[in-house]
């Protein structure tokens, strides 16, 4: 949010997210083949992987600026610094990122928790713990607890264990921590890449231990657990395990080039990978393409033409009802107060407001309608594109031209609020 708010200065709120968001995920695939080196040292290999995670579906589908997107690279970025630890010069380097994944947000804790497992395993495993290594951990684990309770302090207070679910509504839980299934994960990884990735991942633990590769694996079974008890949304737990799983799939690959080597049809290696990034457009990229040509944009452009509007005509202090998913719009690009959005850690009835907005765009009544917009004093409500297509809705219900006289109809329509009620 306080980068989107300085680019914001410099440029088009819209078009400042999408650059954002490009750079964020074009970083995601270099990170992905240096991470991929360390466990491999077959550049090939590295280089295949990295182009498995440039294509991997559920990347796409948080192609939208959100902490998700955010966390990913600079997690990477963290991630490979610990890698290259015993390297002089990068301890500088890995603090800084930490640092930067600390404030930016809770995900942090992941990386806590992953370094925890990462140690349970090198002790079951027999593998030396570096002093330098349980040193940093040590570090990083009060630095990120620290800066997450100066953060969510007050809130663990208020909430307790609610949020840990981030306060949202009972209504729309279901929505954003569902059930941990294997179908889905097929989708988001791919067959041939959560093949890979399991055997990698078995390879490391039972016949040649590797300690970079232990990581990742503690990644992927710290981020599986959480998926299970519901305790991170399924679209970022699915993200994590499987860039995870993918950048495993380098021991399995290793291994194959390996034995290929051996045999009488060493010759034929470069087909049989040929064959592999075949196997993996079919399994991976082809689903992806089918997806993404069907895919609606996030925000039809009639909605983000019409919150610009906003931004420009309407008085500073006016407070607007917007959809849920669309109540970021109001304050990033209308720079204008909304009555709701997906953010729900510090709003003490967010129940309530879910259910308010629920009313005004199908309530049939207008005191019912003005009820709602008395109670938290909604000077306009927006009628979008996207509501008018999903929910079949092309006039606001409770509405009439005396109390809500349209000011904007361009695509999306725009309600001034002119009555109350005392």
């Amino acid at each position: 949010s306080y980068l989107l708010a300085g680019l914001s200065f410099f440029m088009n709120p819209v078009v400042g997210a999408t650059l954002l968001l490009n750079l964020l995920m074009v970083a995601v695939v270099p990170l992905s083949y240096l991470l991929a080196h360390k466990l491999t040292t077959n550049k090939g290999i590295s280089l295949l992987i990295a182009l498995f995670v440039g294509f991997t579906p559920v990347l796409f589908d948080i192609y939208n600026p959100s902490p998700a997107a955010l966390s990913l690279p600079l997690f990477l970025f963290a991630l490979l610094s610990y890698m290259r630890l015993e390297k002089e010069g990068t301890v500088p380097l890995y603090l800084l990122s930490i640092v930067l994944l600390a404030f930016s947000t809770p995900l942090a804790l992941l990386f806590v928790l992953m370094l925890c497992v990462y140690h349970l395993f090198q002790k079951i495993e027999g593998v030396q713990i570096l002093p330098q290594e349980l040193e940093l951990s040590i570090f990083t684990s009060f630095l990120i607890l620290w800066v997450n309770l100066i953060f969510f302090g007050t809130a663990f207070r208020e909430q307790g264990i609610k949020v840990i679910w981030q306060n949202i509504p009972v209504t729309l839980l279901q929505n954003f921590f569902s059930d941990f299934q294997l179908l889905p994960l097929i989708y988001a990884v791919g067959a041939l890449a959560l093949i890979l990735g399991v055997y990698g991942a078995y390879i490391v633990l039972f016949e040649k231990v590797h300690r970079k590769s232990l990581l990742l694996i503690s990644l992927a079974l710290v981020t599986t657990i959480l998926l299970w008890l519901k305790l991170i949304p399924l679209l970022v737990g699915s993200i994590y395990l499987s860039v995870c799983l993918l950048l495993l799939s380098a021991k399995s690959l290793e291994l194959l080039a390996i034995y290929l080597s051996k045999t009488k049809v060493s010759s034929f290696k470069p087909l049989f990978f040929v064959f592999l990034l075949l196997l993996f457009a079919f399994t991976s990229i082809l689903p992806l393409g089918m997806a993404l040509f069907t895919q609606r944009a996030p925000v039809a452009e009639g909605d983000l033409e019409a919150y610009l509007w906003m931004g420009e005509h309407l008085p500073e202090d006016a407070i607007i009802a917007a959809p849920l998913e669309q109540g970021h719009l109001v304050t990033a690009i209308s720079r204008r107060k909304n009555v709701a959005d997906s953010g729900f850690l510090y709003v003490d009835d967010a129940q309530e407001r879910v259910t308010a907005l629920n009313k005004i765009y199908t309530t049939q009544f207008q005191t019912e309608l003005l009820d709602k917009t008395t109670q938290y004093d909604i000077d306009y409500i927006i009628l979008s594109l996207a509501v008018q297509e999903e929910q079949g809705i092309y006039r606001l219900p409770g509405s009439d031209d005396s109390c809500f006289p349209v000011v904007y109809s361009k695509g999306a329509i725009i309600y001034e609020v002119r009555c109350g009620i005392n």
